[in-house]
């Protein structure tokens, strides 16, 4: 009787790779060394370009306006609960829909 065919080594383990890096573009970067250096007044508001960067924690406190491609939306104020998270997740850029039956009552009133 042979032995049993061992497909894997039993010393090495198998790791999800689940450790993802946070992206920060280049203008948060710089805008966090700005903070840093000048020591930043929370009350400014920050512009924001890339949606896809994380929100770092040290811009807790801070009103924001994201880019939204045509237009930056309205000031947001980053609590904490929004840190980690990505910019465009509280950047809204569809516009709300309106029933067709609305749209025809608001021409008659016209």
């Amino acid at each position: 009787m042979s032995a049993p065919i061992r497909l894997y080594n039993s010393n090495t383990r198998l790791q999800k790779n689940s450790a993802k890096l946070n992206y920060f573009s280049a203008s948060v970067w710089r805008q966090v060394f700005l903070i840093k250096v000048n020591g930043g007044t929370p009350l400014k508001e920050r512009r924001v370009f890339a949606k896809s960067s994380i929100i770092p924690n040290l811009f807790q406190s801070f009103e924001i306006k994201v880019h939204t491609g045509g237009r930056f939306t309205g000031p947001r104020y980053i609590n904490r609960w929004m840190v980690g998270f990505r910019f465009g997740n509280f950047a809204i850029n569809r516009k709300i829909a309106k029933f067709k039956a609305k749209q025809l009552k608001k021409k008659k009133k016209k």
